[in-house]
């Protein structure tokens, strides 16, 4: 009895719609239209993508002077990740915060979230433990202050800080040595270096070779007679008894 002929009423997007439909009597000689089809309000609802199951990839890095970058390690195809504090160079702490927007937003809105990461970077490690003092044993007085130092093998990014390592009259002595790192942001020292006994020997003085300025007895003639060393050394002071 009717022809049927709609319009609006067929989408593929999301969003809301307005359909009617118009109507048509096959006979309109015998039979007449009472009344009307309101239109229809309709709706095709955004497809929900949810986020909250997405998370963070790895959390702890070290320093090697490149940029680190934590990321979203699951994220799908038809989502967009924005991300804010998730890339660096430098040692730290930092907090990085991720948010979410659908690749085709007009059929796809998001829901849920994820939480903000704590993520770091840690220091380089820089292993002094391995160090070695540059000393043979073999330090004897000479008048000038003497050093003992480490072994030019430390990395350049050290400044070694030496205490007890530099004296000059003879004697025992104990040398350390702590560091100072050039990069403290990005390095820290680890390990120690062991304490140093090290020596100033005295100056050995040999004395054998010196003879007495004595070639006989002496004649007895009222006089003072004496003997003494027939040489001397500046380095000693020589005390004589009966040579009078």
């Amino acid at each position: 009895l009717l022809y049927v002929t709609y319009f609006e009423n067929e989408y593929t997007n999301a969003y809301k719609y307005i359909a009617y439909v118009e109507l048509t009597l096959v006979d309109e000689f015998n039979y007449e239209l009472v009344g009307s089809v309101p239109s229809l309000e309709w709706e095709i609802q955004k497809a929900q993508i949810d986020v909250s199951g997405f998370t963070w990839d790895q959390l702890t890095f070290t320093y090697d002077g490149h940029e680190k970058e934590v990321l979203i390690s699951n994220l799908t195809a038809d989502v967009v990740a924005t991300y804010k504090n998730n890339k660096f160079t430098d040692a730290g702490e930092y907090v990085a915060s991720v948010t979410f927007e659908a690749v085709d937003s007009e059929n796809y809105e998001i829901i849920g979230t994820v939480a903000d990461l704590e993520w770091e970077i840690q220091k380089a490690l820089i292993d002094v433990s391995g160090y070695e003092w540059e000393y043979d044993n073999n330090i004897v007085y000479n008048g000038s202050e003497q050093i003992v130092v480490l072994k030019n093998n430390y990395s350049e990014l050290l400044t070694p800080v030496y205490s007890g390592n530099a004296y000059t009259n003879a004697g025992t002595y104990t040398a350390s040595v702590t560091f100072t790192v050039t990069d403290s942001k990005n390095y820290e020292v680890y390990g120690t270096v062991a304490d140093l006994e090290w020596e100033i020997k005295k100056v050995q003085i040999n004395v054998s070779g010196l003879t007495w300025n004595y070639s006989g007895p002496f004649t007895y003639d009222g006089t003072l007679k004496e003997v003494k060393l027939s040489d001397s050394i500046s380095e000693i002071t020589t005390t004589y008894s009966a040579n009078t």
